[in-house]
Formats: C-alpha cells, structure tokens, sequence
C-alpha cells in the first residue's frame, strides 16, 4: 500500500510538469478567452432585462464554467498529448498509478484557471457591474473547493478519454449539461423538477452557491454546501480511480492503448 507521502509527491510532481508544459498561446485561448466572452453576453443580457439581483450570476458563473471547460478540455488534451507522443503507456503502468499523475495534471491547470476570476469581475466593473467581496475567508475556502472538485471531476473524463477516438468531441458534449445543470449563470429554480434533482450530485452547483454567498448574493447554509462539496469531490476521485482501473485492464487485454478496437 502506498503511504500518503509518496501519493502527495506523486501529486506534486505531476502539478510540476504540467506547469512546465502549459504554453502562453494554450492559456490564452482556453482560460482567459472564453469566461471575458461569457462575461460580456450575460452582464448585457442582465442589464438589459433590468435583473441587476443576478449580477453575481453573470460575473461568477463565466468564472466557475470557465473552470469546468478548463479541466474537461484538459483531461481530455493530456490524454491524446501522451498516446500521440507515445509516453501514455509509460503513465498507466507507472507506480504511482495513471489516475494521480492525470489528477495532477489537470488539478494544475485547473489552479491557472483561477485567473478568470480576476478577469470577470475586472470586465463587469469596467461594463458598470460590480460585485464587492464581503466574506474574503469564505470567497478563498469556496475558490479553493471549486477548483479541487473541477479537478476530480476531469479525471473521471480523462479516463474515458483513453477509449475515445476523438477527444474535443467529448469535450464539447460534457461542457453544456454542467452549465445547465451547475445553476452558475442563472437560478436552479429556473430548471425542470428532474434537472432541479440531478443538480444536487453536481459540485460546480454548491461552488457556485458559495462563491455567490461571499459576495453577499446568497444566503445558503454554508455548512450543507461545503460538506457536499467534500462528499462529491470524494466521490468523483473514487470513481475516477475506479474507471481508471476498469479501462486500463481493457486496453492490456485487447492491446489498444496506443490505438482503438
């Protein structure tokens, strides 16, 4: 059994080299681009509609969305990066396990994505909507949980990924249903009674629901949505594990690691 200081180096390092490898033009167009665009429409569309109560929506919700596509997109180029450079199978029989290292890697560049944060509050102020930090401990503690929970949620699709042909297809696909259902860029209740259920096993919601309750636009019971933060990014590292162990021993049984069936 590994011991959790081998399991964290593991971690580190695979952080390290993901830092090493993101490239100026690849942070541009995936994480500063897309939430300052996201930005944009929803703060006209609030303006225009005269809901100045769901401002925290248009400014936070690019941001965690941002976020999301962040670690999907990421999960998703880690995994054709090493089948085209052919060091894929290196990763899966490595010690330390396929999942850490992928976990890692996408945990890095779901830190990076903290920027768009920044970004949109600095271009809804400069659109005439501003939001002011009234809990900067809970802002910090709830920034922190989203990230980490983006994260154990693109290792689950980077597992799948190691048995898709095409990547960015995925990608696009997983994208939409989390913005639907993660009730960041408007109100759950907005959503069917079915959509309103499967709401409550997606961590983006409570995220959301936190980083709009430091900004003093929600008042939701902190308690409840930090412990189901916990829970579901517990669950979604467990069950990333597990469909990586499922996939690995598929792929060394019929030997399409490095190509398809």
């Amino acid at each position: 059994m590994r011991s959790p200081r081998f399991t964290l180096r593991v971690l580190a390092i695979a952080v390290w080299l993901q830092f090493k490898l993101l490239r100026l033009e690849g942070i541009i167009f995936t994480v500063v681009v897309p939430p300052v665009l996201y930005t944009i429409v929803l703060v006209l569309v609030v303006q225009h509609a005269g809901r100045t109560d769901l401002a925290a929506y248009a400014v936070l919700g690019p941001a965690v969305l941002g976020a999301w596509g962040v670690a999907v997109g990421t999960s998703g180029h880690v995994v054709t990066e090493d089948r085209w450079n052919g060091t894929l199978e290196l990763v899966l029989i490595a010690p330390g396990g396929g999942w850490l290292v992928f976990f890692g890697r996408v945990l890095a560049t779901s830190v990076v994505s903290l920027i768009a944060i920044a970004e949109t509050i600095a271009v809804a102020r400069l659109m005439g909507m501003s939001l002011d930090i009234r809990d900067p401990g809970l802002f910090a503690v709830a920034v922190a949980a989203t990230v980490v929970s983006v994260a154990a949620a693109g290792l689950i699709t980077a597992a799948t990924y190691v048995l898709a042909r095409e990547t960015r297809l995925f990608t696009n696909v997983l994208a939409f249903p989390l913005i639907m259902l993660s009730g960041a860029a408007f109100p759950i209740a907005l959503l069917p009674e079915p959509g309103q259920w499967l709401s409550e096993i997606i961590s983006l919601k409570w995220g959301a629901q936190l980083l709009r309750a430091a900004v003093g636009a929600e008042e939701p019971n902190v308690a409840v949505a930090l412990v189901m933060m916990g829970v579901l990014t517990a669950a979604y590292v467990i069950i990333g594990r597990a469909v990586f162990s499922v996939v690995e021993r598929r792929v060394r049984y019929t030997g399409t690691l490095s190509s398809y069936d």
